[in-house]
């Protein structure tokens, strides 16, 4: 019983927060990592639409799938594009466009599948349909893996809670921040820095 209009700020409200929450969330990819971001953003856009197709009326639809769902798509494709980014150096703008072109084509796939499912079925299970297709996600979030903490452990550093020891010599080891009081009770080799790696 609604009006065109009114269905149609459900898909409007999904696109604005799915292309708006990964401006608000890519300073948590610096603190959080990527991986855990995006298994999160996976749960968050599965919980949405799962409210979405138990909902009774358009405005719980429009929280669930509208904002939780665009949050949750929107913040794990940042993740994803930003991991991918990390795992390329020769062809890595090859990579990143082939990673955006799949999703691209998994929205040309999904539409006549989600009419199909909808004339079957009803629209509340193209919708849980969604919910499926979110949690399979979960799966590759997981298996996302940072690999620049990696390289610099090849390269010869260790990770160390928030600090970068160098292994090979005893040249100065980078620590966080210290305030001047501490730096009494600190070995002659280590100097404080603000995240800086060593050279």
């Amino acid at each position: 019983g609604s009006t065109h209009t009114s269905v149609a700020l459900v898909h409007s409200t999904m696109v604005f927060f799915n292309f708006s929450s990964p401006f608000f969330a890519s300073p948590f990819i610096q603190k959080y990592g990527c991986k855990r971001l995006c298994i999160f953003a996976n749960m968050l856009s599965a919980l949405g639409f799962s409210i979405s197709a138990v909902s009774p009326n358009l405005p719980f639809i429009c929280l669930g799938y509208g904002v939780f769902g665009g949050i949750g798509l929107g913040v794990s494709f940042l993740a994803s594009i930003v991991q991918c980014n990390e795992y390329f150096e020769k062809k890595r703008s090859l990579a990143i466009g082939l990673a955006m072109c799949g999703s691209s084509l998994s929205i040309l796939i999904m539409a006549p599948l989600s009419n199909y499912t909808l004339e079957l079925y009803g629209w509340r299970m193209v919708v849980w349909s969604y919910v499926l297709l979110n949690l399979s996600c979960l799966v590759w979030a997981v298996l996302l893996r940072p690999l620049k903490m990696q390289q610099e452990m090849e390269r010869g550093y260790t990770v160390e809670s928030t600090a970068l020891t160098q292994v090979p010599n005893s040249t100065p080891t980078i620590i966080p921040y210290m305030e001047l009081s501490e730096l009494s009770n600190t070995p002659a080799n280590v100097l404080p820095t603000s995240n800086a790696l060593p050279t």
